[in-house]
């Protein structure tokens, strides 16, 4: 599920006019530079992060975090003094760098009262910025067999039922 909101972000982050550097599986990579990304690297490799700070050119600006775990807390180290680190998970593992270098950390949740994000994401749809990605479209007579391969895990983009009127 994480590859989907790569995607997502990825494109937000393109859509800045910022440079956006993918951590994913091998078999992401291909779609996420084709949504923007400047590089993607293997998340497994345990010099990932020094990659990423290699194709940066320094230090990061801001890292978002769409996994949870020691993601966030394990990149500390490389945002700049002074930056910024989202997630959509919960916060774990030491944070007192994030204190140490005064990073930002911001916890991103969708108010649904708020229609004010929508309407940008919206936007940006409108605007050919950010497009979903569809893996595989079912008729519904199929929805347990589309349920089955989302279960399974690392479907790359959405998939989308069909019901016929």
């Amino acid at each position: 599920m994480a590859s989907r909101r790569r995607g997502v972000a990825v494109q937000l982050v393109a859509a800045a006019g910022a440079q956006a550097i993918a951590l994913a599986s091998r078999r992401h990579h291909e779609l996420l530079l084709e949504l923007g990304a400047a590089a993607a690297i293997d998340y497994r490799d345990p010099d990932a992060l020094a990659t990423a700070q290699q194709h940066a050119g320094g230090e990061f600006e801001a890292v978002a975090d769409l996994v949870g775990g020691t993601c966030l807390s394990s990149s500390l180290a490389w945002i700049r003094e002074g930056g910024r680190a989202a997630t959509i998970v919960e916060l774990t593992g030491d944070l007192d760098l994030a204190l140490d270098r005064n990073i930002t950390l911001h916890g991103v949740l969708l108010d649904r009262s708020d229609r004010s994000l929508l309407d940008e994401l919206r936007t940006a749809i409108e605007a050919g910025q950010l497009r979903p990605v569809v893996s595989t479209v079912f008729p519904l007579e199929q929805a347990v067999e589309a349920h089955r391969l989302l279960e399974a895990g690392h479907v790359q983009g959405k998939l989308v039922l069909a019901i016929r009127a």
